[in-house]
């Protein structure tokens, strides 16, 4: 959210924000709320964390709301570190990686 960003002060003008801000990570920045005709999902600007928010949040939501109960998001897989990992309190931090097979 740069100084130049006009984003939050339209949508809160032309509509009603539910929330502004996630304790994630990447992906804190994102918008979510009511147009007087539609709902509307703001990504962050950064690539990585727009496409986590993307898959993470917009697709499921998308889903819902055409009826599709099922997970669209992929298998979860539960990995171990090769290193140690920080993360502040209260926040869910994802970490991008590489997957092997053994």
């Amino acid at each position: 959210v740069g100084e130049a960003d006009y984003t939050k002060t339209l949508l809160e003008e032309l509509g009603e924000i539910a929330f502004w801000k996630l304790a994630i990570k990447p992906g804190k920045p994102f918008a979510f709320g009511k147009l007087p005709h539609s709902w509307f999902c703001g990504l962050p600007g950064h690539p990585v964390s727009a496409a986590l928010t993307f898959y993470q949040l917009v697709i499921p939501l998308l889903a819902k709301l055409s009826g599709n109960n099922a997970s669209p998001l992929p298998e979860r897989v539960r990995v171990r570190a090769a290193t140690r990992l920080k993360k502040s309190p209260g926040r869910l931090d994802f970490q991008r990686g590489i997957l092997a097979r053994n």
